[in-house]
């Protein structure tokens, strides 16, 4: 019964996945504050090849528009691609995010938890965790509405 909604929501994950094609995101995507010294070939090339979810770039518009004074402290899709890597390379089933802010990286991260929960725990009921802290209601309201989105209600725990 948990395998066959564990099933469910992997496939509504993967279609969401597979709706993002490579390419320029929908929601203009410039950083050049974090692209970290890379020459902007490459960062142009990382970005337009990202297969960003459809509810991610939701995400990123609606944090542009609630927060246009913060872009610093928001992930964009090649950070979120790497931290998802990381955390699936490193095998972690538990991990700990310091500053959700609306939310973009835990969904990354959570995503990465529960693949790796998938294959390497024993039981099928844990779905691994990531325990997210933040003090900030209103954008921790943003994140657990996207949370919802990408069936990771379980996995991640928000403590304020």
């Amino acid at each position: 019964d948990d395998r066959d909604d564990r099933d469910d929501r992997d496939e509504r994950v993967d279609e969401r996945v597979d709706q993002a094609t490579p390419g320029t995101p929908s929601v203009a995507f410039e950083s050049p504050a974090k692209n970290f010294g890379m020459p902007e070939q490459l960062f142009a090339y990382i970005v337009d090849h990202i297969r960003e979810p459809d509810d991610l770039t939701e995400l990123r518009q609606v944090t542009l528009e609630r927060y246009p004074k913060a872009p610093t402290m928001a992930v964009g899709p090649d950070q979120g691609a790497f931290l998802g890597w990381l955390v699936e390379t490193m095998g972690a089933t538990r991990a700990i995010e310091v500053g959700v802010f609306t939310g973009y990286s835990s969904v990354c991260i959570g995503l990465a938890v529960q693949r790796n929960a998938d294959r390497l725990l024993p039981s099928k009921r844990d779905r691994g965790t990531l325990l997210a802290l933040d003090r900030d209601e209103q954008t921790l309201e943003i994140a657990s509405r996207y949370w919802d989105r990408f069936g990771l209600t379980g996995t991640v725990q928000a403590l304020r």
